[in-house]
């Protein structure tokens, strides 16, 4: 694009040195929703799926081969023991944790081994969510070589405005990592060279951090190498499976992009090394690049419109309802159809009066909740508030906001008591503040 057209793509950029731009298409996606569809079209096609269960050990046959997991039920207390023909690591930044577990001949963890990483290779990415106008609604901007040598984007997502991005060395991996202080104020700094309007600390939706994926083959790591060495000695650049000594099979690295071929290769891979279910299986080909995910099998780009005709709804609801949930976007419309009160928005003011046009920025309902409780597993009101419905992530204030409504219908679905209600409440707060709501000092968090 010429000079005059990427001005007239994009009015918020400083036109000082700019002399064109060049186009190219990527994708977008709402990657919570992707996650919980994923999971949801397992379960549809025969996977056992468990929430809040966090395997503790490995189990060992009489050869020492791993052959099952211990768990354990984080909301209970309660452990079960899992047989297996195999065990798949899919843990990303806690794939030393699994690997311990497989090296071990108690199949227990190697103790702090999350802060002396072999394999993976942690470092953080912090992005930042901004208001639209930060950028064109249908083009985002990229500059593949800043000042400082990173990658610097802007880009449209969710009705706001995506920015980043840092990479910051970690020399273990957080619980709950951070995006601190200094990180936002290097993304809002290298932001000001392009726009001609003044960027501003308060205009920060939301803020968080994210482990990088890099991983390095154990194979090429010198058995006499330090624990939570930098070495970057074998590391991948796109994903890895790895069979450990005892079975464990781990895959690693990768990203979003070749989610379902990660998912084919390993499970191909396990199969193959594994004489029960090569028996059983024997050489049948993998068969999810035929399936749609969940909520796909109906849908159409017209379906929002359909909606809106049907339901008599809002266009902008209609069409986050479609875009979001596909086919079972009519699930959480009948929940506000036999109760009007669930097609309130969460977090409005309680005295409506004095509710102002903000308080209808985001499309997320009542009815959205009682769905994702009865459908998609959320036992928490972090899991709906980021992990569901994405409010967190895209304006963290305004997730604030809905922390009352979100408890008050959770502690009436699980019968929480008042002091378990107001944990929750409590947990939930401290987890959001620290999505760029309060200063963060340090990269390394806790869960709440």
């Amino acid at each position: 694009m010429s000079k005059s057209n990427t001005l007239d793509k994009h009015p918020q950029l400083d036109s000082e040195g700019l002399v064109g731009g060049l186009v190219y298409h990527d994708g977008l996606f709402n990657d919570a929703r992707m996650n919980v569809s994923l999971a949801l079209t397992a379960l549809k096609n025969g996977a056992d799926v468990l929430n809040y269960m966090e395997v503790k050990q490995i189990l060992k046959n009489e050869n020492g081969k791993s052959k099952g997991v211990r768990v354990e039920d984080k909301e209970t207390g309660e452990q079960y023991l899992v047989a297996a023909d195999a065990v798949i690591s899919a843990t990303g930044p806690y794939s030393d944790l699994l690997l311990s577990m497989d090296k071990s001949a108690t199949g227990l963890p190697e103790a702090e081994i999350l802060n002396r990483p072999k394999m993976v290779v942690p470092s953080g990415g912090v992005h930042i969510v901004l208001p639209e106008w930060y950028c064109a609604k249908d083009m985002g901007l990229l500059d593949a070589s800043t000042s400082d040598g990173r990658v610097m984007f802007f880009l449209p997502w969710q009705g706001k405005v995506l920015a980043g991005t840092t990479d910051v060395p970690l020399n273990k991996v957080p619980e709950n990592p951070l995006a601190t202080e200094v990180e936002i104020d290097d993304i809002l700094k290298e932001l000001q060279h392009y726009v001609k309007f003044k960027v501003r600390r308060e205009d920060v939706l939301s803020a968080w951090c994210g482990v990088r994926p890099l991983v390095r083959d154990p194979s090429q790591i010198p058995d006499d190498e330090a624990p939570g060495s930098s070495s970057t000695q074998g590391i991948v650049r796109n994903h890895l499976v790895y069979q450990a000594p005892n079975g464990l099979m781990t895959i690693s690295g990768g990203k979003w992009t070749t989610y379902r071929e990660m998912a084919e290769e390993v499970s191909t891979k396990t199969i193959e090394n594994t004489p029960e279910l090569k028996a059983r299986f024997g050489d049948k080909p993998c068969l999810t690049k035929h399936y749609k995910v969940i909520g796909g099998d109906n849908y159409d780009p017209s379906l929002f419109a359909r909606l809106a005709q049907c339901y008599q709804l809002p266009e902008k609801l209609a069409s986050h309802l479609a875009h979001n949930y596909g086919d079972r976007a009519p699930l959480i419309i009948q929940l506000f159809k036999s109760n009007p009160e669930l097609l309130k928005p969460l977090g409005l003011p309680k005295d409506e009066c004095k509710a102002t046009y903000t308080d209808f920025d985001h499309p997320f309902t009542f009815a959205e909740l009682h769905y994702s409780l009865q459908y998609e597993y959320a036992r928490h009101p972090v899991d709906f508030l980021a992990r569901r419905c994405r409010l967190a992530f895209l304006d963290s204030r305004k997730a604030l906001q809905c922390v009352d409504d979100v408890v008050d219908v959770m502690a009436s679905e699980f019968g929480w008591s008042s002091k378990v209600k107001e944990q929750k409440k409590k947990e939930t707060v401290m987890f959001i503040q620290r999505m760029g709501v309060v200063p963060n000092a340090d990269s390394y968090g806790t869960f709440y």
